[in-house]
């Protein structure tokens, strides 16, 4: 009886501790997860000083919306000067390959939720993802705050999953905040964002 007793109380504790996580985090707040320059199939211990730091942008209280908070590499939209769209982008294949796969320790990637991702005429499945041009205007509250700096303090230009003036360009957003809705040439260079839901109950 009396280790039943001490069993209840510790699942107790341990569900209102579950029941609790979702309120640590508010908009805004810093969350690390992943590893820059990591491998996850070579590097036994991870240096902790090169954490990926992330900002929540949305709490649905099950889960997170991160977005990183520095440039997570240069690159571009498509290698291919023809109409390309998020669901064939270059940027889509890597961050759901080489970023999630190496990047993530086994058990930060198992807690990564898999989710649609709606665009024009279609949806995508995506681990990892760069937010939409409606995402970008809904979860940052001016200019200002979508401003994206590299760790020497200087503005970048970031791309977005939206299409730009035609499927050749996609959208993105200017070192000042701004965001461009002609877009740029796909075959540009720009930095990526990268996105991800998590898991933080149950």
């Amino acid at each position: 009886m009396k280790r039943f007793l001490i069993i209840s109380l510790l699942i107790t504790a341990l569900l209102t501790l579950c029941a609790c996580k979702s309120e640590e985090y508010g908009v805004g707040d810093s969350v690390f997860i992943g590893y820059i320059d990591y491998n996850v199939y070579e590097d036994d211990t991870p240096d902790e000083s090169k954490r990926i730091e992330w900002i929540v942008l949305d709490n649905t209280g099950d889960e997170l919306l991160l977005i990183t908070k520095y440039p997570q590499g240069e690159m571009p939209f498509s290698t291919s000067n023809t109409d390309t769209v998020w669901r064939d982008s270059i940027a889509r294949t890597m961050l759901n390959g080489d970023f999630y796969e190496f990047c993530f320790p086994l058990d930060e990637r198992n807690n990564i939720v898999s989710g649609l991702n709606d665009n024009p005429d279609y949806a995508t499945d995506d681990y990892v993802f760069l937010l939409s041009c409606e995402e970008a205007s809904e979860y940052f509250k001016n200019d200002n705050a979508r401003r994206l700096v590299d760790e020497s303090g200087n503005g970048v230009s970031w791309w977005l999953r939206t299409s730009g003036i035609d499927s050749r360009h996609a959208m993105l957003v200017n070192p000042d905040g701004s965001i461009s809705v002609d877009g740029a040439p796909v075959t540009d260079n720009h930095y990526l964002r990268p996105a991800i839901r998590i898991k933080i109950n149950g």
